[in-house]
């Protein structure tokens, strides 16, 4: 497709599911007609819930229905760690850092949505060095045109298997229902995917075929996850001697970290406590802005004070926690959007019929 290394693609997979006779897999970089493998910057995926409780499933039963089709992609070959953070403060920007479950209770025909699709992913990735990255992805449910609380209405918890294997590993439908994207599915291949393009009731739990896909993910070890001595920084994985550093000063090593477990030493650009301007300079996708301290920085996703570097604290900011200044500093994240907008952009949206009822 004579795409450049920064290449940003965006991709929107209709829901729904199945299982029972081996698919081919297929995965986002062959839907694009890469032959590179599909790849994560981390093992991190932070979700959180918007818009529930005026219609459609609760919160509460979103949450569930999410942690339980997150154990089902378990897989020890895929070190992949959900992260079910609750409540989202405001909806999905693209490159926020964090996996929205929004809930849609009107205006879903006006989407450009079928009116008997029960959910879509909205997947974003970059064509990095050697394979093609989830870069940010988002989870819309119907519940406008869908009544959830119906008899016959799709199961929550399959809903999620599916579109989870879209979010977590990158795979898309191992067959189309129009035959123009990948082989036409046929009524036997119905029973061989959880990730069919059509829904089955009952069907939540991935087969070996969709696992297979799920290990073939490459997870990258970002450098945050690697415990490097207080004269040291991380590159590549590997911690190598970091050179002392002024505030705001090049030195040989790269950049001066302002912040986090490198601070006052050298880092790489887009490192940890690297000068940013938003999440697309930072190998975290997360930059913050200190605004008493009119700083910007490179930042990452935490789960517990412990994750961060001594004189940070895990916060929520803008709907991400991410390591940041103990309170009272107020914060805000900058995550990647606007500034990857104008290198070269591809939408590829697949108008999938989705959903039909078969019970």
């Amino acid at each position: 497709m004579g795409l450049t290394r920064t290449a940003l693609l965006a991709l929107v997979l209709a829901a729904l599911v199945v299982p029972a006779r081996a698919l081919a897999y297929r995965t986002a970089a062959a839907e694009f007609g890469f032959s590179t493998p599909m790849s994560r910057p981390s093992p991190v995926v932070q979700f959180a819930v918007y818009g529930a409780g005026s219609a459609g499933p609760s919160e509460d039963a979103i949450l569930a229905a999410l942690e339980q089709a997150a154990a089902a992609w378990t897989s020890p070959c895929v070190p992949i760690e959900p992260m079910i953070l609750g409540s989202a403060a405001s909806e999905p920007s693209s490159f926020d850092g964090l996996s929205s479950i929004v809930v849609i209770t009107s205006g879903w025909e006006a989407r450009g949505y079928p009116t008997n699709q029960a959910a879509v992913a909205e997947m974003r990735y970059l064509e990095v060095p050697g394979s093609l990255q989830i870069a940010d992805a988002d989870l819309y449910l119907n519940a406008d045109t869908i009544d959830w609380t119906a008899t016959d209405a799709p199961e929550l918890r399959a809903v999620f298997s599916h579109e989870l294997g879209h979010i977590l590993v990158g795979l898309v439908h191992p067959c189309s229902l129009d035959g123009l994207r990948a082989p036409l599915c046929t009524d036997i291949d119905r029973a061989g995917s959880i990730m069919h393009p059509e829904y089955l009731a009952g069907a939540w739990t991935p087969h070996e075929d969709d696992l297979a896909g799920a290990c073939a993910l490459v997870i990258e070890v970002p450098c945050e996850t690697v415990e490097c001595a207080s004269t040291e920084y991380c590159v590549d994985g590997e911690c190598v001697a970091a050179d002392m550093c002024s505030d705001g000063t090049t030195c040989a090593g790269g950049v001066c970290a302002l912040a986090g477990p490198g601070a006052g030493m050298c880092t790489i650009e887009g490192g940890l406590g690297a000068r940013c301007m938003s999440g697309a300079d930072c190998s975290t996708r997360l930059c913050l802005t200190v605004p008493r301290e009119e700083r910007r920085y490179c930042t990452r996703a935490c789960g517990v004070d412990a994750e961060c570097a001594d004189g940070e604290a895990c916060r929520m900011v803008d709907g991400a926690q991410v390591c940041g200044p103990p309170p009272p500093s107020a914060c805000s994240a900058h995550p990647a959007r606007r500034s990857l907008l104008p290198l070269a952009l591809f939408a590829l949206v697949l108008v999938i019929r989705g959903y039909r009822r078969t019970s």
